[in-house]
């Protein structure tokens, strides 16, 4: 079974992770990130022989960036012209570090019952899926999905 506990330990150990909150109910501001459940603990078939069942669990990591609405401009003198870019690049930096490390091996450890497979993003980049325009500046959802495949070996002989 997936812990929780397990999961945000790992994605804090992100250098792009700064604080994480799971199952964020609050007022988001710019810089919140958040992780949150999507599926949890599905089997992915109906198991093996040997009583083990290999499953699968989903997180949605969420990262409130605030935006820009300046044009990108040639000119260097608007440095927030590409800020929307640089928040995008910023996103998909833990993406790139979560399929860096499941490539590297290093995945989470699921306890003694379950042996992790791997752990990797649905997308190669964040999905901007929502603005809230209610504060001073328009502030973006960024949002990816986490998979980490695992055997569950708890009720194999």
């Amino acid at each position: 079974m997936v812990k929780a506990e397990t999961i945000l330990a790992y994605l804090l150990s992100c250098p792009a992770v700064k604080e994480l909150y799971f199952q964020y109910a609050g007022d988001a501001h710019d810089g919140t990130q958040a992780i949150s459940t999507s599926v949890i603990d599905r089997a992915r078939n109906n198991g093996y022989i040997d009583g083990s069942v290999p499953r699968e669990a989903d997180f949605v990591f969420t990262w409130f960036k605030e935006l820009s609405s300046l044009p990108v401009l040639t000119d260097p003198q608007f440095s927030e012209t590409e800020k929307n870019a640089a928040d995008l690049d910023d996103v998909s930096a833990i993406i790139d570090w979560i399929n860096h490390q499941n490539h590297a091996g290093n995945v989470p450890d699921l306890g003694p019952n379950c042996v992790t497979d791997s752990i990797y993003c649905l997308s190669d980049t964040a999905k901007l899926d929502g603005v809230d325009l209610n504060g001073p500046r328009p502030l973006g959802r960024y949002r990816f999905t986490i998979r980490i495949e695992y055997v569950d070996y708890t009720f194999a002989i």
